[in-house]
């Protein structure tokens, strides 16, 4: 609901980083998600980013998981040209159960080959 307003990040926000988006509670309708990516795709964040993680979603069925997980790979990989970006999908973040939190802001790793994410950092400052 922010987008093109002043609290919208700048196109350069988006270079090389991680992208993580989940349905939340609502389950939205496929063709909804299909949407937002289409919103995101045409902004050209999808070009600029180093990968794009997908939280696995709520109350949906299996059937609707994978039609979910087609839709992101179409929309992102042949809709917007970018093949090579790596997309993780059923994630354990977000409105789910289990569910592990994502930090902001430090670097992560993702290995496509061994479906493996790893932070390469800590979330966490020391005390002083």
């Amino acid at each position: 609901m922010l987008k093109g307003t002043h609290y919208w990040p700048a196109p350069a926000f988006w270079h090389k980083k991680v992208f993580f988006l989940e349905t939340s509670q609502e389950k939205p309708s496929i063709d909804y998600v299909q949407y937002w990516l289409r919103n995101y795709g045409v902004m050209g964040i999808f070009q600029q980013l180093s990968g794009l993680m997908i939280g696995r979603p709520r109350d949906y069925s299996n059937d609707e998981q994978i039609h979910l997980i087609n839709t992101v790979q179409s929309v992102v990989k042949d809709e917007f040209n970018c093949p090579h970006l790596p997309i993780v999908c059923n994630l354990d973040f977000g409105h789910t159960d289990p569910q592990m939190i994502l930090p902001l802001g430090i670097t992560i790793e993702i290995d496509c080959e061994h479906q493996r994410l790893s932070l390469l950092e800590s979330a966490f400052q020391a005390p002083n």
